[in-house]
């Protein structure tokens, strides 16, 4: 029966080449298009859910307000992170800084880096990010180290994978003079992530003077913690929100003096809202993003493409078969 059916296909698509051409290029065209357009939403729905832990993993946003006006920001100040850990329920906190277009040269190469991260030595163990050589729990331990990507070991010293000669112990310079030493070579980081990286640094040797240690108001790191398993995320991130106001109300309030009037009026309110990990690629547009973030607003329009483009296939291919139908008639009979 089939080959029967098979047959009287390849007779008809014979028989009426121009009118099959037609019909069959327009209804693959357009799945093929739909499909194409839904795997890209797909992708864009999975964006970092890589980690293991990321229904666990939340990022801080601050809101200020400055004399009436209101701005949102991803960046928090330093203290942040270890006032969060000290709240019940959560079990780590990092930071992480984001430097773009950074100059560094290994022996005779120079090199202009994408996206130097300083981090907390906590990173690999807080996030799900693969090491090709190094420890997790150490290789950003200490000042002047520095973890490189596998696409950046191969631009410096031809690096071709594990088991290959390894680049961990030799020293890279960077634009201000400081020498770094190469303590781990890590997985690149997949494109599903909402920030990525060529150069891991260890966030020490990176921070301000004491002072800008303790101030709330700096903004110049971007803060995520993670909750113990099976706390309540929405019950835990009001808390932590009411938890991180206490601190910098009593900061605001400590700094409040005619002594520091300028860096009063910098910031009249500080409040904080929370953001879990899986959303801050289709719902965060905060002005100081790592990277650019997409929206849900443009997966909806595009998943509406597609389907437009499915019914307007389909819809083609039924008013040419049926411009046949009497052509089709007449076999019939």
């Amino acid at each position: 029966m089939f080959r029967n059916y098979l047959k009287l296909l390849l007779r008809l698509m014979l028989k009426q080449k121009g009118f099959s051409l037609i019909n069959i290029t327009g209804l693959t065209v357009g799945i093929a298009c739909s499909v194409l357009i839904m795997l890209y939403v797909l992708d864009e729905l999975r964006y970092d859910r890589f980690h293991q832990d990321a229904p666990r993993i939340f990022r801080v946003g601050a809101t200020r307000v400055t004399q009436g006006s209101q701005t949102r920001t991803a960046q928090t100040g330093l203290p942040l992170a270890e006032a969060i850990r000290t709240i019940d329920g959560v079990e780590s906190s990092l930071r992480i800084a984001a430097w773009k277009t950074f100059p560094v040269t290994y022996e005779d190469k120079a090199f202009t880096e994408q996206y130097l991260i300083l981090t907390d030595p906590n990173f690999f163990t807080f996030f799900s990010f693969n090491l090709i050589e190094g420890d997790p729990d150490s290789v950003l331990l200490g000042k002047g180290k520095v973890v490189i990507t596998e696409s950046a070991a191969q631009r410096y010293f031809n690096y071709r994978g594990k088991g290959d000669t390894s680049p961990v112990g030799k020293t890279l310079l960077f634009a201000q003079g400081s020498k770094v030493t190469i303590s781990g070579v890590a997985e690149d980081p997949p494109v599903n992530s909402h920030f990525h990286f060529t150069l891991l640094l260890s966030l020490s040797p990176g921070e301000p003077d004491p002072e800008q240690k303790e101030d709330w108001l700096s903004g110049l790191v971007i803060t995520y913690y993670k909750l113990r398993p099976g706390v309540d995320a929405s019950l835990k991130g009001a808390q932590v929100e009411k938890e991180l106001e206490k601190y910098s109300d009593l900061y605001l309030r400590n700094v409040r003096d005619p002594g520091q009037a300028a860096l009063t009026s910098e910031a009249d309110r500080l409040r904080y809202f929370i953001q879990p990990l899986q959303d801050i690629h289709l719902k965060s547009n905060l002005p100081d993003e790592i990277e650019t973030n997409g929206s849900t607003a443009r997966i909806f329009l595009l998943g509406m493409i597609a389907l437009f483009i499915t019914l307007l296939a389909c819809i083609n291919f039924m008013n040419l078969s049926t411009a046949q139908s009497s052509t089709r008639a007449k076999e019939i009979a």
